[in-house]
């Protein structure tokens, strides 16, 4: 079974995403906060990170950055955000995010591109 965490401070997108990408094989688990987020990925296993860069307690960056560095985890992350700055994309991608995807977005788009991630072989991640 494949695991998602698909991490915002909007409780409908969640649901949204809950909604349309779990399957049979994928389960999708949510989180509200950055602190939840970074208590799940300490102990727990995960094949693909969807976070928002705004939240409470800790960002999205912050999130990527210890994920990487600290854990040296190479899982995927997509980051969804309203925010579509040129820097604040380049500032995402050079801490690690796998990819960008800017809000409003097609859920048909995202179920495509998160396919994709989770058919990679990650298992040194």
């Amino acid at each position: 079974m494949k695991k998602i965490l698909a991490c915002d401070d909007d409780e409908v997108l969640l649901s949204l995403l809950k909604f349309k990408l779990s399957t049979p094989d994928c389960e999708v688990i949510t989180f509200t906060d950055g602190k939840k987020v970074l208590k799940y990925i300490k102990k727990e296993y995960f094949d693909l990170l969807l976070i928002d860069l705004y939240m409470p307690f800790y960002s999205g960056l912050e999130i990527i950055s210890y994920l990487r560095k600290k854990l040296n985890s190479r899982k995927p992350v997509i980051v969804l955000s309203a925010e579509g700055i040129e820097q604040t994309m380049s500032n995402a991608f050079s801490i690690g995010a796998d990819d960008y995807v800017t809000k409003p977005f097609s859920i048909v788009e995202l179920k495509a591109r998160v396919t994709r991630y989770l058919n990679k072989d990650f298992s040194n991640a």
